[in-house]
């Protein structure tokens, strides 16, 4: 697995890089490129290697990189191409001398060729014939090691994995500070099942697949781990079985490299992550703060605020020590910005906020989408959530408003309409003109005069007059429906409706008098679940 350094140097990059040196060893042959940024690379050397060095480490040591071209022809180093003018200027005559005693090729690179641009040329063309052995697992982790350290990019890196393995290699990143570069196809998700397999196995495994449109393939799946959760996975088609013990090796190398590189995007987005949650928690709870400076604060993270926009509140009953949304933040932002890309996510206290731009859609489309972020949300939480939505302004008081709304909404929802998990401030109804009454002692009174008397006999009786007259007025003070849906005779309902009169002191023929028992009912289930003060 070698070819002649003569057919490397019409390829890539190394077709711009000058021989200076030792011409008479061309016809050499190269098994491997590595590059030498650390002195001791020499005892890592197999024989065979085209060497790529700024000669950084010795820059300053002219004997030693006499020594360097000694060492390197006792080990059987092909060539060595050196680029000089960012540390040495230029490569020094005694150096040429040397590698002319040695018949050992001596290359100038320039300034604008990239050490990738030697290397993957080049070992595209190595490898182009030949799988990869066992014996050249070093060599082919070393190659991604040097890719991977030297920042050439997440494409260049699937290239040189999907040279390496000789099959179709597929990045998917499950973490928004990752954008995986474009690929043939797109893979369909992962189920559940398979990304609980991947953290728990944590490392490569055979796995069905299905690209977009493509039935099910038998492949690969090396997950990439961060602290326990999978943030993404290397998938690799048609493979070869005779070789699959080397692909493991080498997916789950890459695996491994690509875990750093995800590492340090994810730091740097975990702190960019914390300002947008200032941004939020200034946003609605800071009166105080420049709203001109809010408002460029703002467009770091996206929002516009010429915009129109709709404030979403999400909570769930589980999210209790306010790390739940926070920890999973970066997962529901990926989702919910496939759905509106513009989308700006938050986490403060114990909940999760959305910003979602109206961009002039129909209130049926923005239905729609906020239906698609609370089956996200609660995909990627695991647990049941409330969305509390707010009405659509634009500007800072606006959206302040359009807070404030989503709250009332959120907070009246699980407690009145346990069964819906999104509720709209514009279906509160009367519980909107509840919430603005800031004087609890107000309130309380109001139910002392309308329901807290049936309430009150309930405790020493069988009627339940409070849910009877729930039952009454949710049914549209239908008799019959009433009577069906509490398992009573029509005269039984008949009678408990006399008593409600007779105790409260309210007529249910009354349009007032029956206006203020109905009020009286949403205020005794406001002040019983103590929503406004949890």
């Amino acid at each position: 697995m070698a070819t002649s350094l003569k057919k490397l140097l019409k390829i890539g990059g190394l077709r711009h890089c000058k021989v200076v040196a030792g011409h008479q060893g061309l016809e050499k042959s190269v098994s491997y490129v590595t590059v030498m940024e650390v002195p001791d690379i020499i005892n890592w050397l197999k024989g065979n290697e085209l060497l790529l060095t700024s000669l950084y480490p010795i820059k300053d040591d002219p004997a030693a990189q006499l020594e360097l071209i000694d060492r390197l022809y006792e080990v059987g180093t092909t060539a060595v191409a050196v680029k000089p003018n960012r540390f040495i200027g230029a490569i020094p005559d005694e150096m040429k001398r040397k590698a002319d005693e040695y018949g050992m090729p001596l290359l100038e690179i320039p300034e604008e060729i990239s050490y990738l641009d030697i290397l993957s040329p080049a070992m595209n063309v190595i490898f182009d014939e030949k799988v990869v052995l066992q014996e050249d697992l070093d060599q082919t982790s070393h190659l991604l090691s040097e890719i991977s350290l030297y920042e050439n990019g997440l494409s260049s890196f699937m290239d040189t994995l999907a040279l390496l393995t000789k099959t179709e290699v597929y990045l998917e990143a499950l973490a928004p500070y990752i954008e995986v570069p474009p690929q043939k196809h797109e893979l369909a998700p992962l189920t559940t099942q398979q990304v609980n397999e991947l953290k728990v196995v944590q490392r490569a495994v055979r796995m069905p697949r299905r690209k977009q449109g493509e039935e099910l393939e038998d492949c690969i799946v090396s997950p990439i781990i961060i602290d326990g959760e999978l943030q993404g996975t290397v998938s690799s088609f048609h493979s070869r079985s005779e070789y699959i013990e080397m692909e493991l090796a080498i997916l789950e190398k890459a695996s491994m490299l690509l875990s750093l590189e995800f590492l340090r995007k994810k730091v740097k987005y975990d702190i960019e992550q914390q300002y947008r949650n200032d941004f939020f928690r200034d946003l609605f709870f800071n009166q105080f703060i420049n709203k001109q400076d809010l408002i460029d604060k703002g467009k770091m993270y996206g929002y516009q605020a010429e915009e129109a926009y709709v404030c979403i509140s999400v909570s769930g009953k589980e999210v209790e020590d306010g790390k739940l949304f926070a920890s999973a933040l970066g997962r529901i932002e990926s989702v919910l910005t496939q759905v509106e890309e513009d989308v700006v996510v938050g986490a403060v206290r114990h909940s999760l906020y959305v910003l979602l731009p109206v961009k002039g859609r129909t209130k049926p489309e923005l239905k729609k989408m906020i239906g698609q972020f609370a089956t996200g949300i609660k995909q990627v939480v695991q647990i049941d959530v409330s969305l509390g939505v707010g009405r659509t302004y634009s500007g800072v008081d606006g959206l302040r408003k359009s807070f404030r709304e989503a709250e009332q909404a959120v907070v009246f929802g699980p407690v009145f309409w346990k069964d819906q998990p999104i509720i709209y401030f514009t279906n509160l109804g009367a519980y909107r003109l509840i919430a603005l009454i800031e004087n609890r002692d107000e309130l309380e009174q109001f139910y002392d005069e309308t329901v807290g008397p049936l309430a009150k006999n309930d405790l020493d009786s069988e009627l339940n007059l409070v849910e009877t007259l729930e039952q009454y007025f949710k049914h549209n003070e239908s008799l019959t429906e009433t009577a069906k849906d509490l398992f009573i005779h029509v005269n039984t309902l008949k009678y408990r409706l006399q008593k409600i009169k007779a105790i409260s002191g309210l007529n249910l023929q009354k349009t007032e008098e029956k206006l203020m028992l109905n009020m009286g009912l949403k205020i005794h289930r406001y002040l019983e679940s103590d929503c406004r003060f949890r």
